[in-house]
């Protein structure tokens, strides 16, 4: 049917496109006989948007397609957001672990020891038989532990104090203390009961809730000695008792310290996706981001680093560092950072690479120390908010999971019969296919619920009942990869059905119908896939050998015609035109044509020509049955000036059609050869004036 269309529209709108236009000093009316087209058209110029096979013996097949449904599969996994948390305090910060040693010499001891202490000074460098010796003790030794910190006052902590004897005699019932040397508090003091010679005390000491100064106070309240035992001994008055103070774990209500380079949060976790029964082993990011947001009232930078080890891209691992300003006083630094990740490959097998679903990341969060004093106290925090957002897969590999996807009822049109008014017409040997395309790596089967064919003319229509098509489990195979390539399944309709389906000359189908992924659930072994465009798609293919029998058959449609401007140089118009029309017909084809002038309420108002135009059809040789010569058509078409008004008015017209094939009703072969020439000139009268 569109074969006529070709040929018709083709000579009716590149005449009435002809336009002329004069610009002189005086009325008149002129008469030019201008040419407008010269064209030789074969099939496939009057069929261009079907796909035509020309065979062995230049007959031709057409299939026209017709579209029922695209079933969109690449977003069929929905890939949920992924927000993690963390809130921390001082609670989790740590001072580090600090030593400082402070050794008491024996000539410091001595000072102290009257008479016998200046005797042991006097012997430095030689030997003497020490007596036994008791209540000796030190000064206030002054001990700057502001390394540590300058003051704090500890949730938790811990002081070891060691002390190991370095005089040449033993040391009994030693007492000592270490004090705060601002506000006197005492932070350790115990008792010694002995300490051989080269022997070590070791003791640690809870600082929870005490508050301890950077400058402290050592100090021996007491301390005896049995003295050598009536040996002589070297003496060496920088021999020492060698203090050594360690403090470490030490958590902090508040503290003003230098606080060490350290990791404040360091989160290695694996974070599971729901899929709905998916398993997942792979993943290409079309599009999505990951968003980070920190906030943070220290007085130090704090360093973050987001790393998902198993997402690459070119080879490079996902590995974001970024770095939050230390905080103003009584103020808060933030962070708030979109970062695309289009185009990265995901492992979801966590990160013993043993699961699905899965994606394992790292999150630091780490200060550096300044070396500066910085107070911080319970009230400073860090918040992190960080995780996927948004993403949209190109691609996903691993088990699909089972879904189901209904469609329609819908309706769609075709436009092989859809112009179709009256008449007859006869098609041997046409096929029609249910072609099923399946672009997901995953074995799919469609179930068509129902299928009917409607013409809306003459408002017949047929269901197809048919139970090799309604109810079927049609089994579709699944795409293959690397290349990509569909797979495509034809179920063919029973003849019976294409034959009553084909009487009624549809023009429209309605369908319902069902799409059931991984029916058999994971048959693939975890090797399906699936692209950001894949698709399951429905057509239905009509089939025929290009050869028509047609008997009244009348066609219809309606077209839209261009308005032609009227400017200052063009201040008359048309008064009338006619069309010198010439026709080489090569079709076996005899069509009688009629437009009709349809006004905004889409009614005649007006036929376009005087009488119905007739194109003969050309001659077949009855041996061959095809044309050998074809047909001259001469005729004359005039528009008066009332007509052509109306057109421009409306700019609508009804074309309608009657076809037969000569012999009248034989279904003859359209052969590749078969031409179809067309000169047309316009004869048009201008009236101009100025």
């Amino acid at each position: 049917m569109r074969l006529i269309y070709g040929i018709f529209t083709f000579v009716l709108f590149t005449s009435l496109a002809t336009g002329c236009k004069l610009n002189e000093d005086k009325e008149w009316d002129m008469d030019l006989l201008a040419p407008v087209a010269n064209a030789e058209l074969t099939i496939g110029d009057l069929l261009k948007d079907s796909s035509i096979t020309v065979n062995p013996d230049k007959s031709l097949t057409l299939v026209d397609v017709l579209h029922l449904a695209d079933v969109d599969l690449g977003n069929m996994i929905k890939v949920p957001d992924t927000v993690e948390k963390t809130s921390v305090t001082l609670k989790t910060l740590q001072l580090g672990r600090r030593d400082m040693k402070r050794n008491i010499t024996l000539g410091e001891v001595a000072k102290n020891a009257g008479f016998t202490g200046q005797l042991i000074i006097a012997s430095h460098g030689s030997k003497m038989v020490v007596p036994p010796l008791n209540g000796l003790s030190s000064g206030d030794i002054d001990i700057n532990a502001e390394s540590f910190f300058e003051t704090a006052t500890f949730i938790n902590g811990k002081m070891e104090i060691k002390m190991r004897n370095g005089f040449p005699i033993e040391v009994t019932d030693l007492s000592f203390e270490l004090r705060n040397k601002g506000d006197q508090k005492v932070v350790v003091s115990d008792v010694i009961s002995n300490l051989k010679p080269n022997e070590t005390f070791t003791k640690i000491y809870p600082l929870a809730n005490k508050t301890v100064e950077g400058k402290l106070v050592a100090k021996i309240k007491n301390m005896n000695s049995p003295g050598s035992n009536g040996q002589q001994v070297q003496i060496d008055t920088t021999n020492a008792l060698e203090v050594t103070i360690s403090a470490y774990d030490m958590q902090v209500f508040s503290a003003k310290a230098i606080f060490p380079a350290q990791n404040v949060v360091n989160d290695s976790v694996d974070i599971v996706y729901n899929l709905d029964g998916a398993a997942i082993k792979t993943m290409i990011i079309k599009t999505g981001s990951i968003e980070i947001t920190a906030v943070h009232t220290l007085k130090e930078n704090l360093n973050l680093r987001y790393l998902i080890p198993g997402a690459t891209k070119n080879g490079q691992p996902l590995d974001i560092k970024r770095t939050v300003i230390a905080a103003p006083i009584n103020d808060s630094s933030r962070l708030q950072e979109t970062i695309p990740i289009d185009g990265y490959s995901v492992d979801l097998t966590g990160r013993n690479l043993d699961t699905f679903n899965t994606f394992f990341n790292i999150l630091v969060a780490n200060i550096d120390s300044t070396g500066k004093l910085q107070e911080l106290s319970l009230a400073d925090k860090i918040y992190l908010n960080y995780g996927l957002k948004r993403i949209i897969p190109e691609y996903l590999k691993g088990y699909l999971g089972k879904s189901t996807y209904k469609i329609g009822p819908e309706t769609v049109s075709g436009e092989s019969f859809g112009k179709v008014l009256s008449g007859d017409i006869s098609l041997p040997d046409m096929k029609i296919n249910l072609e099923l395309q399946n672009g997901v790596g995953a074995p799919a089967e469609i179930i068509i619920k129902s299928l009917k064919a409607t013409n809306s003319t003459t408002k017949r229509s047929k269901t197809i009942t048919s139970p090799e098509i309604i109810g079927k489990k049609i089994k579709i195979e699944p795409a293959l990869d690397n290349p990509f390539r569909p797979t495509i399944t034809n179920v063919v309709l029973p003849g019976s059905e294409v034959k009553a389906l084909l009487e009624i000359l549809p023009d429209k189908f309605e369908y319902e119908m069902e799409v059931n992924v991984n029916p058999d659930g994971n048959t693939s072994n975890y090797n399906d896939f699936v692209y950001h465009d894949s698709k399951v798609s429905a057509d239905i293919n009509i089939e025929f050998p290009l050869a028509v029998g047609l008997n009244g058959l009348t066609l219809q449609d309606t077209f839209s015609v261009e308005r032609q401007s009227i400017n200052s140089e063009t201040l008359g118009g048309v008064k009338n035109a006619v069309l010198h029309i010439n026709m080489e017909n090569g079709f076996p084809i005899d069509a009688q044509f009629q437009a009709y002038i349809l006004d905004k309420n889409n009614k005649i108002v007006d036929s376009l020509f005087g009488s119905e135009i007739r194109m003969m059809a050309g001659k077949i040789n009855a041996s061959t049955n095809k044309v050998e010569i074809p047909t001259a058509t001469k005729f004359l078409a005039e528009i008066s000036e009332n007509k052509w008004n109306k057109l421009q008015e409306n700019g609508k017209l009804i074309i309608r059609s009657k076809l037969n094939t000569i012999p009248s009703g034989q279904a003859l072969k359209i052969y590749s050869t078969y031409k179809l020439k067309v000169k047309i000139a316009a004869e048009v009268r201008y009236r101009n004036s100025i």
